[in-house]
């Protein structure tokens, strides 16, 4: 008995011992590996798949939120496409506008008028080339040529000077008609008219040649080189040339320069001012 006593107490200092002398590294080692030796069941793959649904109930939601804000982008894309789609259907019919409208001043619709306007409408549009202006009535081109104005009509006037015809093409130039001579120009021409104020002098016939012509005559008028009586028959006898198949200088072109600076504002008389008209005006 007492041999056995001594062995359990051998055994127990011996294990007591070891145990003493072991590192602190083994020592966590062990209890690692006892830790390792028991699985862990709460970190198993299906219940952690599980634990995450649990955990995020939210991934639903957001993934519908995620297909809502597609399906909004979407939305907001093809409106923004039908928008830019829209824009340029605008553009589009705008432009063919303007190419309505610049077919229609090229080519300006005057079927319906009188021969004569319409003569010279293909007179002047052949030389100069589409009008500057289209109405119903008119049609207009600006600095032409050595002209200011040209305006053709489809009203038409009688005038008998210096054979029967009608007149609808107006040019006009710049002049400075004298104040003594414009008398002579009003019994010379009843189709050569001027304004002081402008400074233009124009002609009204039925042709560009026609109107040369008048022009030139009215400067003869103007510089004494002829009377009045004498340009009434000069204008007969060169027409007459013309339709004998003559090419009269007189009708292919200005004879004289063309001035500029030549408007006349004329002088005021009252000692007012244009501020002063204004104010007055404005004062009622």
């Amino acid at each position: 008995m007492k041999k056995l006593s001594g062995l359990l107490f051998l055994s127990l200092s011996i294990g007591l011992g070891n145990l003493s002398a072991q590192t602190p590294m083994q020592r966590d080692s062990m209890r690692s590996g006892k830790n390792k030796m028991q699985p862990d069941t709460s970190r198993s793959a299906p219940n952690n798949m599980r634990r995450d649904s649990t955990i995020n109930p939210n991934n639903s939601m957001n993934q519908q939120d995620n297909g809502a804000m597609g399906n909004s982008m979407k939305k907001e894309s093809m409106m923004t496409n039908s928008k830019n789609n829209m824009g340029d259907e605008n553009m589009m019919a705008t432009h063919s506008e303007m190419k309505t409208d610049n077919r229609g001043m090229s080519t300006p619709n005057v079927t319906n008028w009188p021969e004569a306007s319409r003569m010279a409408v293909d007179e002047i549009t052949s030389k100069y080339g589409k009008p500057d202006g289209v109405t119903a009535d008119e049609l207009f081109w600006l600095n032409k040529g050595v002209w200011k104005k040209i305006s053709i009509t489809k009203m038409e006037s009688k005038h008998s000077f210096p054979i029967e015809h009608t007149d609808m093409m107006q040019t006009t130039i710049s002049y400075d008609v004298p104040e003594d001579k414009m008398d002579d120009l009003g019994k010379f021409d009843g189709s050569v008219t001027f304004d002081r104020t402008q400074g233009t002098m124009s002609a009204r016939c039925d042709k560009e040649a026609n109107n040369f012509l008048a022009l030139n005559l009215a400067n003869d008028i103007v510089i004494g080189k002829k009377t009045v009586e004498q340009a009434r028959k000069a204008y007969g006898d060169i027409v007459k040339a013309k339709m004998k198949g003559g090419n009269p200088a007189y009708m292919a072109k200005l004879s004289f320069d063309i001035k500029s600076n030549t408007a006349d504002p004329d002088k005021n008389t009252t000692g007012l001012t244009k501020e002063d008209v204004m104010k007055a005006m404005t004062q009622k």
